[in-house]
């Protein structure tokens, strides 16, 4: 599979919990839904960083944005980690998972509107399956366990 399909799959995912949280005020609910939206969010930065983005950095047309995409998901870390020290359900916490949504809103954008179409241009056909086949063994990997 391509690796901007994988990763666009991954958007769509992450999409349905922000839309699963924003809809639920049960508690455990949003421990669950959050507990898992911090998984698949460190799931997809950590297979981006690892085999995405190093392919990214090689190519002229593009090694100009890994260097913002990289501080966004540094971001995004922070944040997480920050939502993680607060409870659950609480104002603050939901403020915060707005602004995670936001944040994560404006990376995803970015990425499908100006690296994926940069990366078309900049990787050849066997670079993006090969990307590709190394993420999702990488996913296959973290689900097993």
């Amino acid at each position: 599979m391509k690796v901007w399909d994988l990763l666009k799959h991954d958007h769509r995912e992450v999409e349905q919990i922000f839309s699963q949280l924003d809809k639920t005020q049960d508690k455990q609910q949003q421990e669950k839904l959050f507990g898992k939206l911090k998984h698949e969010l460190q799931l997809h930065t950590k297979v981006e960083e690892t085999h995405f983005y190093p392919a990214l950095k090689s190519a002229d047309e593009t090694k100009d944005m890994v260097g913002e995409a990289l501080e966004e998901h540094g971001e995004v870390k922070k944040m997480l980690t920050r939502l993680s020290s607060l409870a659950v359900g609480g104002d603050t916490w939901r403020e915060g998972i707005k602004e995670l949504q936001s944040s994560v809103e404006h990376h995803v954008e970015e990425e499908e509107n100006e690296i994926f179409p940069a990366a078309q241009k900049a990787l050849d056909e066997a670079q993006v399956e090969e990307i590709g086949r190394k993420i999702e063994q990488e996913k296959q990997a973290a689900k097993a366990g």
